[in-house]
């Protein structure tokens, strides 16, 4: 009987408690191993389903002052499906469960997308009573539209605040990149590239208001960008407004311009990759590929390393210093998901993967 109970307790070592293994966890080790977990989400099942769909989750922006009390309760989820990205909300409801909003945004059709450009952008904006995302479509032969979604915490629902142009002014101009930019205790800036249709460019800014659901237009300074040969651009300025940069998509690669108030774009030559975002450190982030890219503000690559599954969501402040977000998501089988939420002082990145 002993030798019995002393194999039960053998098989059960061996089977019984190993850890499921998870695909994503592995893969992705090599870089989370160097980034702090600042929570999780799930099981959920977004619209689609995890085996027909491809989905990223953005969580809210944090608002605590220390990366070591941040806790991840509540995102949206855009689910691309069938033709269409879908926006849900995601949250963990008062006894503690995961639940996802019934979906009352409309589809936005991914008809006539550029395949080398996202149709829509998705920015997460800073969080204060409600949660808002800013949904952008610049591309064209589709009319330029924003639209700001918000979801009141902590459960939402998700609604739309505005579906015109009323609230990000862009004037007559045609949109050609957005960025939000990140900054320590206030609300996000939300800057634009713009383009007349004929030969005028110009650079300009909105700033959200205390409430966080209202952008106010800021100002609109022109600038001669004619060597830009492209009707869009993947857009980015940053915080002091010294240096400006626009990535996109020609003869069948992509190529990066720089310019200054005082100095026409110029293409740095050692950039070949889609720029994702501008981080305050001034890098430029490039997630193509599943790959992690990092230029200095020159162009130089500094940094290179598989993102495993890791998707960028943000670069965000806690308290004064900026930190870059990442989610993973887990598939958990039967088409339900759990997202994790890592992050990693700005100033760290370089060494991510060393």
């Amino acid at each position: 009987m002993k030798a019995l109970g002393l194999l039960l307790i053998l098989c059960l070592g061996a089977v019984g408690c190993a850890p499921p293994y998870i695909a994503e966890l592995n893969s992705s080790a090599a870089l989370t191993r160097q980034m702090t977990m600042v929570g999780s989400l799930g099981p959920l099942n977004p619209l689609g389903g995890s085996s027909q769909a491809t989905i990223r989750f953005l969580p809210v922006k944090p608002t605590a002052a220390s990366i070591g009390v941040l806790s991840i309760q509540s995102g949206f989820a855009v689910t691309e499906y069938a033709g269409s990205d879908y926006l849900q909300f995601a949250y963990v409801d008062s006894s503690g469960q995961p639940q996802l909003t019934s979906t009352n945004t409309p589809a936005f059709s991914l008809a006539g997308a550029d395949p080398n450009y996202p149709l829509y952008e998705f920015d997460v904006t800073t969080t204060t009573a409600t949660a808002n995302i800013v949904v952008v479509s610049p591309n064209n032969p589709l009319p330029n539209s924003t639209a700001l979604y918000s979801a009141t915490l902590p459960t939402g629902p998700l609604t739309l605040f505005n579906s015109t142009n009323s609230d990000l002014v862009f004037f007559a101009a045609k949109v050609l990149g957005v960025q939000m930019v990140p900054q320590p205790g206030i609300p996000d800036l939300f800057n634009f590239l713009l383009w007349d249709g004929s030969s005028s460019w110009a650079e300009g800014s909105a700033a959200a208001n205390v409430a966080g659901s209202v952008f106010t237009a800021g100002p609109v300074t022109g600038y001669p960008l004619l060597s830009i040969p492209v009707r869009r651009a993947l857009y980015y300025r940053n915080p002091l407004g010294t240096l400006s940069y626009a990535s996109y998509f020609l003869g069948g690669k992509w190529i990066c311009d720089q310019w200054s108030p005082t100095t026409p774009p110029v293409a740095l030559a050692g950039v070949s990759n889609r720029i994702d975002a501008l981080l305050s450190s001034g890098d430029l982030l490039s997630t193509e590929g599943g790959i992690l890219r990092l230029y200095d503000p020159n162009g130089t690559q500094v940094e290179s390393v598989a993102l495993g599954g890791l998707q960028f969501c943000y670069e965000a402040y806690v308290g004064s210093t900026p930190y870059v977000f990442f989610s993973l998501a887990l598939n958990l089988g039967h088409d339900n998901l759990m997202f994790r939420v890592y992050a990693v002082p700005t100033s760290s990145m370089r060494s991510l993967g060393g």
